[in-house]
């Protein structure tokens, strides 16, 4: 009996350090303070992107827009000055943005010769002029570029060849058109295609060559 009661005050220590251990184990982690200010940021396809400050600017980058092209609708058709040299004539075919945009014209207009009051066509279109590179060229509204056409005396060939027929004017396509315009420009021409000389430059900015 002396020997049990020896073992139980012996135990008694043991008991009370083992409860305070569990006691203690029990009570749960402090929780970081988080501060009120603090912006979440939110992650998209593996990137992670923070809110902006309060009161900060964010700045997007504008595209603006190309004018597009010169349509013939928006278009008006004339003739500048002319220039005669060794049998051939030079004039300026001047075309003049009458839109409220901006647009643009690149290359070779389409040319020809008409005649008779349903306008239609007398030889062969104008060919193309290749000493003058093509480039684009931009019309502001108001605005005038021109393209230089060159046509060879009808008097230049015999007649039998030439067949000349009086033309009323020519008929122009600006560059990328399907769309014409008409030009009045009463002349005698060579109805025969292929027989007279006839060419354009690409359309070039200003309203003269000078």
């Amino acid at each position: 009996m002396k020997v049990t009661h020896t073992l139980r005050l012996a135990l008694l220590p043991a008991l009370a350090l083992t409860a305070c251990a569990h006691s203690t184990t029990g009570v749960p982690a402090p929780v970081a303070a988080t501060s009120a200010n603090t912006v979440p940021t939110t992650a998209a396809s593996g990137a992670t992107t923070s809110a902006a400050a309060p009161g900060a600017q964010v700045t997007r980058a504008t595209t603006r827009a190309l004018p597009g092209r010169c349509d013939s609708s928006g278009l008006r058709a004339s003739l500048g000055q002319g220039q005669g040299a060794a049998g051939t004539s030079y004039v300026g075919l001047l075309l003049t943005n009458r839109s409220p945009v901006s647009c643009i014209l690149d290359g070779y207009p389409g040319v020809s010769f008409v005649a008779g009051a349903d306008a239609h066509q007398v030889g062969t279109p104008a060919q193309r002029d290749s000493r003058s590179a093509a480039r684009p060229v931009t019309l502001a509204p108001g605005a005038t570029v021109h393209a230089t056409v060159a046509v060879a005396n009808y008097g230049n060939y015999q007649k039998q060849t030439c067949q000349p027929v009086p033309a009323t004017g020519y008929r122009i396509y600006p560059p990328g058109s399907t769309g014409s315009l008409l030009v009045t420009a009463p002349q005698l021409v060579c109805s025969q295609p292929g027989v007279q000389g006839f060419r354009t430059s690409v359309v070039l900015t200003g309203a003269s060559s000078d």
